[in-house]
């Protein structure tokens, strides 16, 4: 069974382009479990403060993520690194991050990213 790990530039973009990850993901990867790490929810918590477009998008793809049936605590660092040492072949980070994607290629591990502002696309699997 696989695990997908949401990212915050991927949870922002979903919320932007009103993608149903949940729905997405399951038709890539049926038996696969959501997941993310709590640093994304920190980040999407400090995007989400003001006014701006930007934060309102935050704060729906913070309540979005609170639907994710696993959340991965008490993790210090940076958020990338903490992801790009999670994964492999089992565990998927789903992100929209160009240097997280480039440092994901580069060690072989499979990724999921939006396409045309519709569809997700698993890479590398």
């Amino acid at each position: 069974m696989n695990a997908v790990l949401i990212d915050t530039s991927f949870a922002m973009s979903c919320a932007e382009f009103r993608i149903d990850y949940f729905a997405e993901i399951r038709k890539l990867l049926p038996t696969a479990e959501l997941g993310t790490i709590d640093n994304v929810i920190k980040e999407l918590d400090k995007l989400g403060e003001g006014r701006s477009k930007k934060a309102m998008t935050a704060r729906l793809a913070r309540t979005l993520i609170n639907k994710v049936p696993v959340i991965i605590t008490n993790s210090r660092g940076h958020t990338d690194n903490l992801l790009l040492e999670r994964a492999n072949q089992d565990v998927i980070i789903a992100t929209q991050d160009m240097a997280l994607k480039r440092r994901l290629r580069a060690k072989k591990l499979p990724l999921i990213d939006i396409r045309q502002k519709k569809y997700l696309q698993l890479i590398g699997l």
